[in-house]
């Protein structure tokens, strides 16, 4: 039986660790399932990851009754598959999003071959210019906040 989204968030933690009963090593008591079910909350809470999610992970991986520490373990690996990731770039900038060159430059201390980097035009360097432009929007507002 597959939830919905909106089922999933409401379905209390007790009712989902008990996915888990058929584990040897599960809780006895009711003191016991409602830790559990705790760290199950926990998990998702600080990954951002919906607690369904974790406990069919965790039946797949294995045959006991996770703890608090894999259930987290468990979270954290779904969040991090969630994220999204940076798109392939293109032969120009042989996939990473950069462009370098060499610019002949002659100055009063002399001649000499400069080296310079920017972000290619492909969809990879836009992604990358676009994500270096939020982290300095986030910074400047760091500092605005701390200047308050």
């Amino acid at each position: 039986m597959k939830l919905t989204e909106e089922e999933q968030d409401e379905t209390a933690p007790e009712e989902l660790v008990a996915a888990f009963s058929r584990c040897s090593n599960y809780p006895k008591d009711k003191e016991g399932v409602l830790f559990l079910a705790q760290g199950l909350r926990k998990a998702a809470t600080a990954s951002g990851t919906q607690m369904a999610a974790i406990v069919a992970r965790c039946q797949e991986l294995s045959q006991y009754c996770p703890t608090d520490y894999d259930l987290l373990q468990v979270a954290n690996e779904l969040a991090l598959l969630s994220r999204p990731r940076a798109p392939m770039g293109c032969r120009e900038c042989q996939g990473s999003g950069w462009l370098s060159y060499v610019k002949h430059v002659e100055a009063a201390a002399g001649e000499y071959d400069a080296h310079y980097a920017e972000y290619c035009s492909c969809e990879r360097g836009n992604y990358l210019r676009l994500a270096r432009q939020e982290q300095a929007r986030k910074n400047e507002e760091k500092k605005a906040a701390a200047r308050k």
